[in-house]
């Protein structure tokens, strides 16, 4: 509303044309701007719109409206508390969104089992079916032990239950049935079960505007210089190059490159699942590692063993896998499996190939920095998790293994 000497102008779109009335007094002009603004509350705004940054404004409220069930005009008595909230110096949208934030965060009931099989159908669709498993498991570990409404158990009832866990089957690593899980494996639990937590926090199956129960218990296992679950400092396993040299002839055939690679290079089972004969000298004495864990590609050396090891199958281009990859995806167990069938270990501890490849390598080498390189890890990794203490001549007598 523009005041002029004589008159007052009101303006305003209506049917995509600008329309302008003149009245004479302030009151005139405030009530024909108050029939406007009705016919726009009315859900006339088709025909009737405001100009400019006060039209832009009424837009956006009616945008953010749309699917709460509100009019604007509802909307408008409902928050005056939330005008109240922004001491009246905000705009109106500042309030709407207040408003919309507090008002409309209304919490769906449903049972945590419920929840779960929604979480499970929608992630099933985002992820790889193995990872997809450890979802299910853990979620049905979680339906078990809570079978309640999903908002009833705290971070405290979650905490008392990750803690309780116990080996129900023994794989490969360290423990026994029965035994607690590791601090790394709880961890994981409750990484997963956070994310379902934020995905029903995200379809208003928990309240929107306050942390749940297992974000407050992540915050607290995350905490700086917090002792809750920390692992401890294990001591770093290795087989003996006499050892590595039996799994390498006595394994399986069609686990042999997975075997020589892992042993032979340090590279991550992962990445040698994802091996391609592409990759394989692509610089000359080199593999080409594309690390999806660390995003850091890197050359890796192919030390004189590895290549009389694997040449035959190089020539071959033996191909195991899918999609033109050298090894099959259940490698890892069916390795570990061989190991313990041959009597080499009572078990497949953990990253052993990998711990082997550093600790043996690095008594050649005599350079952290360069091991790291070559690994894919920074030198603090190598120095807590990848380092046992071997002289030069066993480690020369590692990478002989197999000449």
């Amino acid at each position: 509303m523009n005041k002029g000497k004589l008159n007052y102008t009101i303006s305003w779109v209506e049917r995509g044309k600008t329309v302008r009335r003149m009245r004479s007094t302030e009151q005139r002009a405030k009530a024909l701007a108050d029939q406007v603004i009705l016919r726009i509350l009315d859900g006339k705004r088709e025909e009737v719109a405001l100009l400019g940054r006060k039209g832009v404004l009424m837009d956006r409220c009616h945008q953010m409206l749309e699917g709460t069930g509100h009019t604007l005009e509802s909307a408008i008595s409902t928050f005056t508390k939330a005008l109240e909230i922004v001491d009246n110096k905000s705009s109106i949208i500042d309030a709407l969104q207040s408003w919309k934030y507090h008002s409309l965060d209304e919490i769906k009931s449903i049972s945590t089992r419920e929840a779960a099989d929604l979480f499970l159908e929608q992630k099933k669709k985002d992820i790889k079916l193995s990872k997809w498993g450890d979802y299910r498991r853990d979620l049905e570990k979680f339906c078990e032990a809570f079978n309640c409404d999903l908002n009833e158990p705290n971070d405290k009832n979650l905490r008392r239950w990750i803690e309780g866990l116990r080996i129900t089957q023994k794989i490969r690593g360290k423990g026994d049935v029965g035994d607690p899980l590791s601090h790394t494996s709880k961890r994981n639990i409750l990484r997963r079960l956070n994310c379902f937590y934020n995905w029903c926090q995200k379809e208003s199956y928990l309240p929107r505007h306050k942390n749940h129960a297992c974000k407050n218990l992540g915050d607290i296992v995350n905490a700086r210089n917090s002792h809750i679950w920390r692992d401890q400092q294990k001591e770093v396993e290795t087989f003996t190059p006499h050892q590595v040299e039996r799994i390498i002839k006595e394994c399986p055939e069609k686990v042999k490159v997975y075997a020589m690679l892992l042993f032979f290079a340090g590279m991550r089972p992962s990445e040698v699942k994802e091996f391609r004969w592409s990759d394989y000298e692509r610089r000359e004495g080199h593999i080409w590692v594309p690390s999806e864990k660390t995003k850091n590609s890197r050359y890796v050396p192919i030390h004189d063993n590895l290549k009389k090891l694997i040449t035959p199958y190089a020539d071959a281009k033996v191909r195991l896998g899918s999609n033109g990859r050298v090894v099959q995806g259940n490698s890892t167990k069916l390795l570990s499996d061989a190991v313990i069938n041959l009597g080499i270990s009572d078990l497949w501890p953990h990253d052993v190939a990998r711990h082997s490849y550093a600790s043996y390598r690095l008594a050649v080498l005599g350079d952290v920095n360069k091991l790291a390189n070559e690994m894919g890890n920074s030198v603090s990794v190598i120095h807590k998790h990848y380092r046992a203490p071997f002289t030069k001549e066993e480690g020369i007598e590692y990478f002989s293994r197999g000449l």
